[in-house]
């Protein structure tokens, strides 16, 4: 007997539009719990960086990621970088359009992680990968708890919920 799937029956609907989901491959980070983790997503299948969410609470033996590395992933799941964090907390983190990836610090420090091939695999204070700006004293002495990006610019919340805004973080002035 021939079994026929009617050709609709792959769709989904969402209000007024229909959608079908392609599997293209399997990610390479079967292994990895992605709800222990802080993840920023690059656009147009660009990197992904992965920051383990040191806000959650993890079991003693939760496995090899308990550092403060920030690791860089293919859109595919496979590992090509990992950096090595020593600040402060990280109050939110992003890529932007030049596929750097801008890390937000509580204290209002900005930290902008190019990951060309000669700088993978380096510390982040190597100055000759890492560009730095702070978002000034208000920043720094009410802390930073949020913060939204977009392609090249920024706005950070501070814990008295006024906002700081960056139009470009090649050119900062907060």
């Amino acid at each position: 007997m021939n079994l026929h799937i009617h050709p609709s029956s792959e769709w989904h609907a969402m209000q007024d539009t229909f959608y079908r989901k392609h599997r293209i491959y399997q990610m390479q980070w079967a292994e990895l719990d992605l709800q222990k983790f802080r993840v920023a997503a690059s656009s147009f299948g660009g990197p992904i960086a992965l920051l383990r969410d040191d806000r959650q609470l993890l079991e003693a033996g939760a496995g090899p990621l308990l550092d403060s590395d920030i690791r860089i992933y293919s859109s595919s799941g496979r590992l090509i970088g990992k950096v090595e964090y020593e600040g402060l907390h990280i109050a939110a983190f992003s890529w932007n359009a030049r596929e750097q990836l801008v890390c937000v610090q509580e204290d209002g420090n900005v930290r902008v992680i190019s990951l060309d091939d000669s700088q993978r695999h380096r510390k982040h204070n190597d100055r000759s990968q890492v560009e730095s700006f702070s978002l000034g004293n208000e920043a720094r002495e009410r802390r930073i708890i949020d913060v939204r990006f977009w392609d090249q610019g920024l706005v950070a919340m501070t814990a008295d919920y006024r906002l700081i805004y960056v139009n470009d973080i090649g050119e900062p002035k907060p």
